[in-house]
């Protein structure tokens, strides 16, 4: 969100912040392919030879399971990275964390903000927190953001 718009840039996707590119092991990885549901699942069930559901994993997280928290908190790390980057560059004091990662709880967001209070170059307050919203976060958004846009008559809608 730009001054209360959805900001899309010039060509429709600003602010993907899965295509931000960290350097891992002399290569640079966009932080979606190594942080991704997708990409967690399938290592998990290369650690565990098994499929899990994310919340079997977030539970097994939480109960201490050192393979899992192993690349749980590695996935916090490159996201926590990834968030002192957006900071440094468009001043977000706000954040909040959605989709799955809710499920791998209060120690994965300490990460989070353990290494973003770390390298912070200008330090000042940053909440980053859950979203209460869960897995519709994204859906919600749109649907509020395109109510507003009707209400204050920028969405025309053309009768016959």
């Amino acid at each position: 969100m730009k001054d209360g718009n959805i900001y899309h840039g010039k060509n429709g996707y600003a602010g993907e912040i899965g295509h931000l590119l960290l350097p891992v092991r002399n290569n640079l990885e966009y932080l979606e392919d190594l942080c991704g549901i997708d990409v967690v699942m399938q290592r998990i069930k290369e650690i565990e030879n098994k499929d899990m559901s994310v919340q079997e994993i977030g539970k097994r997280y939480v109960e201490g399971n050192k393979p899992i928290c192993d690349l749980i908190d590695e996935m916090a790390e490159y996201i926590g990275i990834a968030l002192v980057s957006m900071i440094h560059m468009f001043g977000i004091s706000d954040i909040f964390i959605g989709g799955k990662a809710i499920y791998f709880g209060d120690r994965f967001l300490s990460k989070m903000k353990m290494l973003v209070e770390q390298y912070l170059f200008y330090k000042h307050e940053v909440s980053i927190r859950f979203s209460n919203l869960g897995d519709s976060a994204m859906s919600m958004g749109a649907a509020v953001h395109g109510i507003r846009k009707y209400l204050a008559n920028e969405i025309f809608i053309e009768r016959r």
